[in-house]
């Protein structure tokens, strides 16, 4: 019985001895997962970015479309002379007019302000406040010509 009692209480001690993971095994873990999470982090905002980037470009092209259309009824084109002439002659989207205390601002997928400037017949859609990699972005894969549209703010000397 005594020697029972022995094996049972050393094959105990074994089993305890041999169930705790090394310090250093730990903090391997620890680093693995949290490269795992980081890596995720940074793939998760480059799919947002380019989403972003994506509904950019299809509400610039949409824009584009628009002024297309009023250029070939020939009389709106004139009365266009800032943003709000163009909210007014449907040049914007819906999902980019929002409304804040009765007053109407076009807002792109960035999340800043577009103004439109008619200055001597050469109308400007102006998107402020994108970061350099999404302009490049837009420049680079867009279908349309980037004369047609401004992206970015507007030169120092220009804004009013």
């Amino acid at each position: 019985m005594i020697n029972q009692k022995t094996i049972l209480h050393e094959n105990k001690k074994r089993f305890l001895a041999q169930t705790g993971r090394s310090k250093i095994k730990t903090l391997f873990t620890l680093m693995f997962i949290g490269g795992v999470i980081v890596s995720a982090i940074i793939g998760l905002n480059k799919a947002e970015e380019s989403y972003r980037t994506d509904k950019l470009d299809n509400q610039i092209s949409q824009i584009k479309y628009n002024l297309q259309k009023l250029q070939y009824k020939k009389n709106n084109l004139l009365k266009l002379n800032d943003t709000s002439d163009g909210i007014e002659l449907g040049i914007f989207p819906k999902e980019m007019i929002k409304t804040v205390d009765g007053e109407k601002y076009v807002i792109h997928a960035g999340g800043d302000t577009v103004d439109l400037v008619n200055e001597d017949g050469k109308i400007s859609i102006i998107f402020n406040g994108l970061s350099r990699e999404t302009t490049i972005d837009l420049a680079t894969k867009s279908k349309w010509e980037a004369e047609s549209i401004m992206i970015g703010d507007r030169p120092k000397n220009e804004q009013q």
